[in-house]
């Protein structure tokens, strides 16, 4: 018997208002004035970061009187309530009166709401060091703001490091966690540090002995990775004993503050899994914190000998022990939902992975290449979330983008995010359905995840496209011209993404001047924002936060109006019957 209900529902409530998959705030504008700074104006703005609980930070120039190149550059946040200026380049650092931060773009932000910044800084009264007018050097906030400490700066003595009068040199960009525990590497690869605002250690110094690893010693050191939990993990090349220089491997290791260094795996050494050997390791694993246990480490790795071929050497690995641990994803298997025949091809070592607060585990998502049945290159690559050894494959190319006109397929995709939350973020690229050049580029999200539920593939929604008519305030619209993602995982403090299923995201608009200036005066104006979405319930199509029957009515309205974004339930492209029982089916699954 047909179940009845959802058509009887739709005609008793239609005329009800559709609404927006989407929550959406505009946390700034260009062009709009600075908080506190008066006759100041936001100017550029970049590297939004969101803690867990929805306070933002990010980076702004500010132009107006009195503005210069050395104090234009300037970090705010929401976290004590209205938006506030918490450093501005051209303020003194604790470090002397007269050492000034030069420029402090990509901050930290954790879920504490610390600060912390990799800043250049700037001697008035010093000569700077040759070659290098100013020096870059890791700051983090006090636990009890307001000042930063210096952690480590470019130029200055390495501590409890021989010989006497090393200094550091090559700093990077350093994560920090919750605590304030910051890692990073310096001397071109040479040492790796951890610490916080107390004071760091060295925790690896190239041409030390290596552990785990018998006779051989460190050579290079590659970025380390965090976790919430303060679980350290990194990568690095693997020397022969003096006077040996050459690399003869690469390795992991892993430690928990304050715990030993231990070998997680090394090249040569058994395929954890399988009958092989590893033959190449990737430079980046992943960390992320996995209760009850402290840690869960990700890694790619190639492979040989025994029972691999070129047709299956390469996979990705998630796991606290990789001994006999299978790899989560392999070169060869089946890609799923990609049809019979159809297999994953060589994978890269970029992936995404998440400890779920759902419950669902530690997941992954990965951009993945395809070849087999059928597979050309208009459809050659993908994107898949894999949860409890499950598979759901979101998007894949030249397949239909969901809810947008029919003939609009998936060109090419970004490396996905994947939140706390279970959600997948990615930027895609179209073709097709009258896509142009200026309406080529997308920001998708999935839903939240369920507990115990694979997210069903088509889930993932438009967030926004170029060439959208964009809601900035009130009832103003702009149209998008461009639009960037950016997150890291927690742990790192780069998160655009919280534990209630937002992120954030910035957009370029490029809008015509009217009426138009007579030239040679370029007749647009270029205006740009950070903003903060959520994905809500799908089946809640009319955002009052319960489901009932005023939903179908919401849904009624959208499907008659012709609004593929509300109404494409199935994500074919187009509005036909199949939708009603699309929405039907959401409807009974209910929301996360």
């Amino acid at each position: 018997m047909k179940n009845l209900a959802a058509p009887l529902a739709l005609a008793l409530l239609a005329g009800a208002a559709a609404a927006s998959d989407l929550t959406l705030r505009t946390i700034v504008l260009t062009g709009t004035p600075a908080p506190g700074m008066p006759t100041l104006a936001f100017d550029f703005v970049s590297d939004p970061r969101l803690a867990a609980g929805g306070q933002v930070a990010f980076f702004a120039d500010v132009a107006g009187p009195g503005v210069t190149d050395a104090n234009n550059g300037t970090l705010w946040s929401d976290r004590t309530g209205p938006l506030a200026l918490v450093l501005r380049e051209g303020d003194a650092t604790l470090i002397s009166p007269t050492t000034y931060y030069y420029a402090i773009p990509y901050p930290n932000f954790t879920d504490t709401l610390r600060f912390g910044v990799t800043a250049s800084t700037e001697d008035s009264d010093l000569p700077p060091i040759p070659h290098q007018p100013i020096r870059l050097g890791i700051f983090s906030e006090f636990a009890a703001p307001p000042g930063f400490a210096p952690i480590a700066r470019d130029g200055d003595t390495l501590p409890n490091f021989p010989p006497p009068g090393t200094g550091f040199s090559g700093i990077v960009p350093a994560p920090m966690t919750d605590t304030g525990l910051r890692a990073f590497t310096s001397n071109a690869g040479g040492v790796l540090w951890s610490g916080d605002d107390s004071g760091v250690a060295p925790v690896a110094v190239s041409g030390d002995p290596a552990p785990g690893t018998p006779g051989q010693r460190y050579g290079a050191l590659f970025e380390p990775a965090l976790a919430p939990s303060g679980t350290l993990v990194y990568a690095g090349t693997l020397l022969d004993p003096l006077p040996a220089t050459t690399p003869v491997g690469t390795a992991i290791w892993q430690r928990t503050m304050p715990g030993p260094l231990t070998l997680v795996v090394r090249t040569g050494g058994n395929a954890s899994g399988v009958a092989g050997l590893y033959k190449e390791l990737g430079a980046h694993p992943a960390v992320v914190s996995h209760p009850p246990a402290a840690s869960v480490v990700a890694f790619w790795g190639r492979m040989e000998s025994g029972k691999v071929t070129e047709a299956d050497d390469t996979a990705i690995w998630i796991g606290t022990q990789f001994t006999t641990t299978p790899p989560r994803i392999r070169e060869g298997s089946a890609a799923p939902g990609a049809g019979p025949g159809v297999f994953f091809d060589e994978l890269s070592g970029t992936f995404s992975v998440a400890y779920e607060t759902s419950g669902l585990g530690t997941s992954i998502a990965f951009r993945g290449s395809l070849r087999g049945s059928g597979v050309s290159d208009l459809n050659n690559s993908g994107i898949w979330l894999s949860r409890q050894g499950s598979f759901t494959m979101i998007a894949r190319e030249g397949d239909q983008a969901p809810r947008l006109p029919a003939g609009t397929v998936f060109a090419s995709f970004s490396d996905p995010v994947l939140t706390e939350r279970g959600q997948v973020v990615f930027l895609a690229r179209l073709r097709g359905g009258g896509t142009t050049d200026q309406t080529g580029d997308v920001l998708f999200a999935t839903e939240l995840a369920r507990p115990a539920i694979n997210a069903p593939a088509g889930r993932a929604v438009p967030v926004v496209r170029t060439g959208d008519a964009f809601p900035v305030s009130g009832m103003e619209t702009r149209i998008v011209h461009h639009l960037s993602f950016d997150s890291q995982p927690k742990g790192t403090g780069y998160s655009a993404t919280d534990t209630s299923g937002s992120f954030l995201f910035k957009l370029v608009f490029k809008d015509p001047i009217v009426p138009p200036p007579p030239p040679p005066t370029y007749p647009f104006r270029f205006t740009e924002g950070l903003f903060q979405a959520t994905v809500r319930c799908l089946a809640d199509l009319n955002a009052d936060g319960v489901l009932n029957l005023a939903d179908f009515g919401a849904f009624q309205t959208a499907y008659a109006l012709g609004d593929l974004r509300e109404a494409d339930s199935n994500g074919d492209g187009a509005l036909t019957l199949s939708d009603f029982g699309s929405f039907q089916s959401s409807f009974a699954l209910g929301c996360p």
